[in-house]
């Protein structure tokens, strides 16, 4: 185990010793504060040219709205249930006094931070496409065979590096949103529902912001593992990036044509887009379905990637 961690650990300083780590945590910060003050000038003059309702008056259309859309579908669709739980929430918030995450308030700029989790998915991929691939590319993957560890564990310890990276990343994205946010938007108290169904459930602030950070992991943990597995297969970090980033955007159009179908709840990519089941998903599955889905198309790919590797002849 002890070689283990310090493949990993050694792993972990040559990523920190590229300046493309450093260039994209710089990115992302400069992306987080930037937009953010965008934001900040666009609500300011949003306040200015449209006059403010109540928070019950808010909370009345948007109950409104979704009763509409209710009486419109099918009590078996997304669209229905998605329907009645922001019924159910709103009207909860107007018995109880608790009034919604306000527009250009903190809460509500650090519950969308969760969008940069599309520029943590590239960084991502990047990183896992060429930490394999590179050695390869290079011919220094001939001085990681001759190390008395096993192919197991050099192969696992880059996988791992990854996934800490990817955490590592996230965790950066947390920080420079909270900054980011107390700097431009006044705080405000907040008190988050869930509905499971029967009853609602109040939370604190933070645990909405957690669950759509954890939510969104689920997908860089997988487009990660992709692009790790395909730099893994094909030896090429282009090649890698290519194919992930293709299958990252083009799999939501594919998916929204075939989520009428039943077969299509199989299928990988109506899943890893995890946050989805924190609004509607694209088909009518439990978030434990969509785990054990993914979970099995993991473990298809680490089989393929293992048995491969340990095959290959890496001196030559």
């Amino acid at each position: 185990m002890g070689s283990f961690v310090n493949l990993v650990r050694n792993e972990w300083m040559k990523l920190m010793q590229r300046k493309s780590t450093w260039i994209m945590s710089i990115i992302l910060i400069i992306a987080v504060f930037g937009i953010f003050g965008v934001l900040k000038w666009d609500y300011s003059h949003r306040e200015e040219s449209v006059g403010a309702n109540t928070s019950e008056q808010r909370l009345q259309q948007q109950i409104n709205t979704y009763e509409a859309q209710k009486s419109e579908a099918e009590p078996s669709s997304l669209e229905y249930k998605n329907a009645v739980e922001q019924i159910e929430l709103a009207q909860y918030r107007l018995d109880e006094g608790l009034a919604p995450a306000e527009v250009g308030s903190f809460w509500h700029v650090m519950n969308t931070s969760s969008n940069f989790f599309s520029l943590i998915v590239l960084f991502v991929i990047i990183v896992a496409s060429g930490i394999l691939a590179h050695e390869f590319q290079k011919g220094t993957i001939k001085l990681l065979a001759i190390r008395p560890a096993t192919r197991t564990k050099l192969l696992y310890s880059k996988y791992v590096t990854v996934l800490l990276f990817s955490v590592a990343i996230a965790l950066l994205l947390l920080v420079s949103s909270l900054v980011a946010s107390l700097i431009y938007f006044p705080y405000d108290s907040y008190t988050h529902l869930t509905w499971n169904g029967e009853a609602v459930s109040e939370w604190p602030a933070i645990f909405w912001i957690l669950q759509s950070y954890l939510y969104a992991m689920v997908n860089v943990v997988v487009m990660g593992t992709i692009a790790f597995v395909i730099g893994a297969l094909f030896r090429s970090s282009g090649l890698a990036i290519g194919i992930t980033m293709f299958l990252s955007f083009a799999t939501l159009p594919a998916m929204m044509m075939l989520r009428k179908y039943e077969w299509a709840k199989y299928i990988l990519f109506a899943h890893n887009e995890f946050s989805m089941h924190l609004s509607q998903p694209f088909v009518d599955v439990t978030p434990l379905y969509s785990l054990i889905v993914i979970f099995v198309y993991l473990v298809i790919f680490h089989v393929l990637m293992y048995t491969s590797f340990k095959k290959r002849d890496i001196a030559v």
